[in-house]
């Protein structure tokens, strides 16, 4: 067993009377509906319909919310939120003065904290909060002190981390940073497949152009799992075919053998053979996300 610090990811605290009622207008998902206290995708859209931000969430209590998101993009997400708060009865704070996240890498060894019902829901014990991203793999979030006294006499070590990020790409779970914000719809993040959108709940910003994707047409552009054994994809890849023309761009990769990748792709005609930036540049294989992609 080992541990590794979560340090792509940053912490916002969203608090006060008002706060449920903020979070369910602002983001895609009910909030109010929540099954074990949390999600992993929690997206806030722009009024275009594109994704500023994917959090994840835990609610502490009602009316306290923990969010973490990308640390590229943390400060700049207060910043906007904030802009919403008005006559709300609602804080947004940060959060990674106090909060931290780190990966715990059970290797065969049984879990620290007890089990959760799914990958979604937390366990919360004492003050720590922890869920399963996959047999093995524990994500825990809490104060410092806590986290400290949880991985103690624990190695730390970078495998946990590594494989952490590996199975987020596999499970086809996006990530974005400050570089993607406000540039892909919701549907071309899966979102909707994912079932971190909601359809049923009222509006919210970008609403109408979810609804309208959904019920009109099929979206042109979807998020794929590539593999790579030559070489790692760097985000903001192109992927090209052996004409040279562009197909897409990857989103998020992780090392592995072979490395993983996802990459938001045009999906009609979509050809076999793909490399990176050039004709002659490392070549991807497609893989199976673990659900379907709808024809476009």
């Amino acid at each position: 067993m080992s541990y590794a610090n979560l340090i792509s990811q940053r912490f916002l605290r969203v608090r006060g009377a008002d706060a449920d009622a903020f979070l369910q207008a602002l983001l895609a998902i009910d909030v109010t509906g929540l099954p074990g206290n949390g999600a992993r995708l929690a997206p806030w859209l722009n009024a275009k319909g594109r994704v500023t931000a994917l959090f994840s969430l835990a609610r502490l209590e009602p009316g306290n919310w923990l969010l973490a998101t990308d640390a590229s993009q943390a400060q700049t997400l207060a910043n906007r939120l904030r802009l919403f708060v008005l006559r709300s009865a609602v804080e947004v704070l940060p959060g990674d003065q106090e909060w931290q996240a780190r990966v715990v890498y059970l290797g065969g060894s049984p879990s620290p904290l007890p089990a959760a019902a799914d990958d979604q829901s937390w366990t919360a014990t004492d003050s720590l909060l922890g869920r399963t991203t996959a047999p093995g793999c524990l994500e825990v979030w809490g104060p410092i002190a806590a986290l400290e006294q949880l991985t103690a006499d624990l190695p730390e070590a970078a495998a946990g981390l590594t494989y952490w990020h590996r199975q987020w790409i596999a499970n086809g779970w996006p990530r974005i940073t400050a570089d993607e914000q406000d540039r892909f719809t919701a549907h071309m993040l899966n979102l909707d497949l994912l079932d971190a959108v909601s359809f049923t709940k009222g509006c919210y910003p970008g609403q109408e152009v979810v609804a309208r994707t959904q019920n009109l047409g099929r979206p042109k552009r979807r998020t794929l799992l590539f593999s790579c054994t030559s070489a790692l994809p760097d985000p903001g890849q192109t992927l090209v075919d052996e004409e040279g023309r562009s197909w897409g761009q990857i989103l998020n990769s992780a090392a592995g053998s072979p490395h993983l990748a996802l990459a938001v792709v045009t999906l009609a005609e979509l050809p076999a053979a793909l490399a990176l930036d050039t004709p002659q540049g490392a070549r991807l294989e497609r893989a199976a996300l673990p659900y379907a992609i709808p024809p476009a």
